[in-house]
């Protein structure tokens, strides 16, 4: 059983009885687990899997919904490079190792790793220290965000066709469009903000040749408006093929072109969208039933009086049709970071919290149909606050609030 079985779903056991799980898992893809704490890291040293995710910075990490969003890559939790290097110099399961994904390594950790598994796939997620650039061989990484703060850097590197930076963060002007041409592997586009020029831009630079996978079109000017920027979109991208779209507008406006480009989205697995679910509701209920995994709804609030942008009643018809499939959930005024890679399921520093607000809870109750309803969605960020669904074999759902970054540091 443990060589063919498809998911081995793991809901609350003690870390020993995990660690001998997953010892005897001898064709395991991908451990997910919400929370990897110091003992359990040491268990798993036993058994190598083919993702490994690298984390220094953090003592805790928790890892929530990633086996339903395509933004996380699967992975085991590693704490520490060095005892990771370390542990696979004194084993013969190295070459099960795939793919590492960091945030965060020293110079001497990156090359130590390149050096003894030259076979490993390095992912290298927002960094921005110059420093640590200068011992990069961009042909050993397999995926790296250029933004505005390295692109200069590496526009001198990224001379010849490259086909593993796979995703581009890019701001109007800051000279990215000469290296466009040479991406050949690049799967996401972040473009902030997004003008007719700066789509023109990519027209020039040949991005309509690309295979985008993940769309994201932040601070839309009104120039795009009354047509301009669903034509433009539609030359450029191939709809059909983006899985993760999101959208948001530069002043708070009704933008009619995503009710042409929302429906041409046939096989979209993540959403964010800003802006009056009056405005777009209707068209989100006319997405595919359950093929939503992320759905955020980015500048509302839901509440069940009429004091809010939006009822619970409209909430509901808007993700009720995706019940089967939605694993997160965002309704807020607020998001950090809702149109990044670093999804919002994907807290590096948390706590629960000591209080909580009772009316959030009956919300949350409502919609989860007290655990008969929605059983993957297992991240809630609503009006501001996190929390993480937890499920019990015979004692139903466990809804816990969580403190997140500076709400942690300043709780007492």
């Amino acid at each position: 059983m443990t060589s063919y079985c498809g998911c081995f779903p793991i809901i609350e056991l003690p870390n020993d009885i995990i660690g001998e799980i997953c010892a005897i898992l001898n064709q395991v893809d991908v451990l997910s687990l919400m929370l990897v704490n110091k003992t359990l890291y040491q268990l798993g040293l036993r058994k190598l899997y083919h993702s490994i995710y690298i984390g220094s910075t953090f003592p805790r990490l928790l890892v929530s919904g990633h086996i339903y969003t395509a933004f996380n890559t699967k992975y085991t939790i590693v704490t520490s490079a060095k005892v990771f290097v370390s542990a696979l110099r004194h084993t013969s399961n190295a070459q099960l190792v795939k793919e590492i994904v960091t945030t965060d390594f020293e110079p001497d950790d990156y090359m130590s790793i390149v050096s003894l598994f030259p076979w490993v796939n390095i992912v290298l997620e927002y960094e921005k220290s110059w420093a640590r650039f200068t011992c990069l061989d961009l042909r050993l990484l397999r995926g790296l965000e250029l933004t505005i703060d390295n692109y200069r850097f590496f526009q001198d590197k990224v001379a010849d066709t490259n086909y593993s930076i796979k995703e581009l963060t890019m701001q109007s002007g800051d000279g990215l469009f000469n290296i466009i041409p040479k991406l050949k592997g690049l799967e996401s586009l972040h473009i902030s903000p997004v003008t007719t020029e700066t789509l023109m831009g990519l027209d020039l630079a040949g991005v309509s040749k690309l295979k985008i996978k993940e769309l994201f079109l932040q601070d839309c000017g009104p120039d795009c408006e009354g047509g301009r920027l669903f034509h433009q979109v539609e030359e450029l991208f191939n709809l059909d093929c983006i899985k993760s779209f999101g959208f948001s507008m530069l002043y708070n406006m009704r933008y009619r072109d995503l009710e042409s480009i929302i429906p041409r989205l046939t096989n979209v697995r993540n959403i964010f969208i800003q802006g009056g679910i009056n405005d777009y509701g209707q068209i989100l209920m006319e997405l595919k039933p359950n093929s939503l995994h992320y759905l955020c709804l980015h500048g509302n609030s839901v509440y069940t009086s009429k004091e809010s942008n939006i009822d619970f009643q409209q909430l509901t018809k808007i993700i009720e049709n995706q019940e089967q499939s939605l694993s997160t959930l965002c309704v807020s005024r607020s998001v950090p970071h809702f149109m990044k890679n670093t999804c919002v399921n994907r807290f590096h520093n948390y706590g629960c919290c000591k209080t909580s607000d009772e009316s959030q809870l009956r919300l949350l109750e409502q919609i989860l149909g007290k655990g008969r309803r929605f059983p993957s969605l297992d991240t809630v960020i609503l009006n501001g606050r996190y929390h993480l669904i937890k499920r019990h074999m015979q004692k139903g759902i466990e809804i816990i609030p969580l403190l997140i970054g500076s709400e942690l540091d300043n709780s007492v």
